[in-house]
């Protein structure tokens, strides 16, 4: 900033607390709120970048096996060397809920820190598609911070009367001629930036998808399809969709009529594992208000293995 418009950011913070008053519109709420959110995503990308870089190279792998999940995008994961340990928690690992004993003590490879005891991230967070779709959006992030940035000292510049540029230009023109410094126009760093979002995303289309692994411990005997079993309820959840209001003026969340409801197994386990089961409350209206219930008096309910080893519940 001092290169470009004389000024540092300390000048430019005094000037806009004092003087902002004199200036025809004050627009400077927006900007702070506009400065604000460029600086939390640059930076936050930043030490993604970093984070995950340093891990992809320096980091040391350990295999965790999934117990299912307790409630949307919280998958909870062990060590095969310690199954009574507390499972530890992560999220958006493959999406939605577990529907199946099948997915139940697969195994899924991590990357930590070497010498901690964290959980870390997935290989697919360490792929070249995944880092490189990051970079671009760090890149991307940054004409955006510019312009916020010289919305803030353009003024502040001409206030001081130090302005490296004719003080009579509008900002937008102002900034224009700072970009032609580096052989662009404002018109075409638009243009580039829009590009790279659109391969920000054409990027991230070929990062790999989340996957369950290879079942490393054998599932109980009962777990066999036709065979009745009972499982503690521990969450009811309801299914919406985002719709426009019928008058037009905003969206809200409907209720779809759809539940799932997340069952807590420990019988002939060697540590608790979740299993859900999906259906619809407009078929069977009063399942879930009878889940629900006793989840909060910790009282079992009887289910039924399908052939997939998914759950159903006995009426």
């Amino acid at each position: 900033m001092r290169v470009i418009y004389h000024v540092g950011m300390y000048k430019v913070v005094i000037w806009w607390f004092k003087e902002s008053h004199t200036l025809d519109y004050n627009y400077g709420g927006p900007l702070l709120i506009g400065l604000f959110f460029s600086y939390l995503a640059l930076f936050g990308t930043l030490a993604h970048l970093i984070q995950a870089g340093s891990l992809a190279f320096h980091g040391e792998n350990h295999r965790l096996l999934y117990v299912g999940d307790v409630k949307k995008d919280r998958s909870l994961f062990i060590s095969p060397d310690d199954l009574t340990a507390e499972p530890k928690k992560y999220s958006n690992f493959v999406g939605g809920f577990n529907y199946s004993f099948s997915t139940i003590f697969t195994e899924t490879i991590f990357k930590r820190d070497k010498g901690t005891d964290r959980l870390g991230g997935t290989l697919k967070t360490f792929s070249f598609a995944s880092l490189f779709a990051s970079f671009v959006l760090l890149v991307a992030f940054l004409l955006p911070m510019m312009g916020v940035i010289h919305m803030y000292a353009h003024p502040v510049s001409i206030g001081l009367e130090v302005p490296p540029f004719d003080p009579k230009l509008p900002p937008v023109e102002v900034f224009d001629f700072l970009l032609k410094g580096w052989g662009l126009s404002f018109v075409k760093a638009l243009f580039i930036n829009f590009g790279l979002l659109i391969l920000a995303v054409f990027v991230s289309s070929y990062t790999p998808s989340e996957t369950y692994g290879k079942q490393m411990i054998n599932l109980p005997r009962d777990i066999t399809p036709g065979y009745i079993i009972e499982g503690q309820p521990v969450l009811v959840k309801h299914h919406t969709s985002r719709q426009s209001n019928s008058s037009g003026d905003g969206y809200s969340d409907v209720d779809t009529g759809f539940r799932t409801i997340v069952f807590k197994f420990e019988k002939d386990f060697p540590t608790a594992v979740y299993v859900s089961t999906y259906f619809d409350s407009r078929e069977k209206p009063e399942l879930g208000d009878l889940a629900y219930r006793n989840s909060q008096t910790n009282t079992p309910m009887k289910l039924m293995i399908q052939e997939d080893l998914s759950i159903k519940v006995v009426d």
